[in-house]
């Protein structure tokens, strides 16, 4: 078992100042080309990367328990290329746009299965088009989209621009590689699909907490969210087909497609760049204490922890700069110095997440942590500066310090009782609302700290609640990435 570490320790201290899996074994496919579908549409895909030897793509329906009905079959061109007709009706006969969901399947010449894509789109009838390449990241998306629907019998319980935002590169091969047959599947794919479950229900709690409690499925953000991951789509299909796409061009289309993730939070839910790294932080540590428990490869938890933290830098560097700029700050130099370290440490999280390196992620945070907060080597940091510190004020802060780190310590420990009882009963839902009350104790905890720590500062140094807030705006990281060491 991996033990809690918190890499963030007082930067929590400000939050409250600032205002079971699908069975394999059980084939539900039917092979059986439909003979009653009377309105389809062409879709255009091409295969590659770890597809690359695909020579077959059959087309299915998929039913909202997870069940298949084969619709159609296509070869692949030399090229890669392959268009494969897609059933524009769903199974009750009604068109849905949440129903509105089509399975590629890809098939090498021994016709076992060693690629997928999910369709979200599957248009009118005799419209052409176009799919995400079908690669390992696809195959990892579409699967465990698959098996979370088939398990709860339901499409709302896995939404597919999330999993996308939760599956990058590094996740998606360390389970492709590790998985053997996609038609019995392995545990690898098991522990991803419940930790991915656990961490969507636990965005949506979260999210229903912060803002109006709607529900991310069916109304307007579920849409938004749903065009964000056909542009994505359709950024990808453009990068493959042009044959001299870079790295650098997914890059920027899935930056974009998180760009607009957060948007729709900010625009359908009205939630602040503070609020929406709550969320994420929340339902990540979510994901990656439930994979401990469930067993994943260090490979696949590392590559999560990665994302995790990376995600989580460009977050907070929002939120933090974001409140910085809405005061008015007397010492411009200090402003600056604020920009530089939220720079550096976006910077330097995203090139340890190049590297694959989890102990390089967790420098990044720990050096910004210090240049904002202090340590041995830094004295105060920029909060110091800020506040002047004198002897008696610098022996609350450190105090409020110790206190903050053991708060998250706490979160992390109740994190992984709840992951343990996930492992034992399967209940998604308790799971999710376990999280939420771990993360208000612990939200509760740091308001008391803040207040006290406030309340001493401003004995100490004269502050009034102006400048109180120079203090605070340091630690609205809330705890936010942590690693299970």
């Amino acid at each position: 078992m991996r033990t809690p570490l918190s890499l963030v320790g007082l930067m929590a201290v400000l939050v409250a100042c600032n205002g079971e899996t699908n069975n394999t074994d059980t084939d539900t496919r039917d092979d059986t080309p439909s003979t009653d579908a009377k309105r389809t549409s062409s879709l255009n895909g091409v295969v590659q990367g770890e597809a690359s030897a695909v020579t077959e793509v059959r087309s299915y329906r998929v039913s909202e328990d997870g069940s298949e009905s084969e619709v159609d079959r296509a070869e692949v061109k030399a090229d890669g290329s392959f268009s494969v007709e897609i059933d524009t009706i769903t199974n009750d006969g009604d068109r849905s746009d949440t129903n509105d969901f089509a399975l590629l399947k890809g098939f090498d010449a021994q016709g076992e299965l060693i690629g997928a894509v999910l369709v979200e789109e599957t248009g009118s009838e005799d419209e052409e088009l176009e799919t995400t390449p079908m690669d390992a990241e696809s195959t990892v998306e579409a699967m465990t989209w698959l098996k979370i629907v088939s398990e709860q019998g339901d499409y709302g319980a896995a939404n597919y621009a999330d999993i996308r935002s939760r599956v990058d590169a590094q996740v998606a091969i360390s389970v492709y590689t590790q998985t053997e047959s996609w038609e019995q599947g392995s545990e690898e794919l098991d522990s991803l699909s419940a930790a991915l479950e656990v961490a969507l229900a636990t965005e949506l709690a979260a999210i229903n907490e912060r803002s109006d409690g709607s529900g991310m499925d069916g109304d307007d953000a579920y849409y938004s969210e749903k065009q964000a991951s056909l542009d994505l789509t359709a950024a990808l299909y453009a990068i493959a087909q042009s044959g001299d796409g870079s790295d650098e061009d997914v890059e920027r289309a899935e930056g974009d497609f998180t760009a607009d993730l957060n948007a729709v939070l900010e625009t359908e839910r009205g939630m602040d760049s503070q609020e929406r790294s709550q969320v994420y932080a929340q339902s990540s540590l979510a994901l990656v204490t439930v994979l401990d428990a469930q067993g994943a490869s260090d490979e696949t938890w590392d590559a999560s922890t990665l994302l995790y933290g990376e995600t989580q830098a460009v977050l907070s560097a929002q939120a933090m700069s974001e409140r910085a700029m809405s005061e008015d700050w007397s010492d411009s130099a200090l402003v600056a110095d604020l920009e530089a370290s939220l720079q550096a440490l976006v910077e330097s999280s995203d090139q340890a997440e190049d590297q694959g390196s989890v102990n390089g992620m967790a420098d990044a945070w720990a050096d910004f942590e210090a240049e904002l907060l202090g340590d041995e080597s830094s004295d105060e940091g920029l909060t110091g500066l800020l506040l002047e510190l004198n002897l008696v004020a610098m022996l609350a802060y450190d105090d409020a310090s110790e206190q903050s780190d053991q708060l998250a310590a706490d979160l992390n420990l109740a994190a992984m009782a709840a992951a343990e009882s996930y492992s034992q009963d399967g209940d998604t839902q308790a799971m999710a609302q376990a999280m939420l009350v771990a993360w208000s104790d612990y939200e509760s905890g740091v308001d008391q700290v803040s207040i006290d720590l406030v309340s001493e500062l401003g004995s100490a140094l004269s502050l009034d609640d102006g400048e109180g807030f120079f203090f605070t705006l340091f630690t609205q990281s809330e705890g936010s990435f942590t690693v299970l060491d």
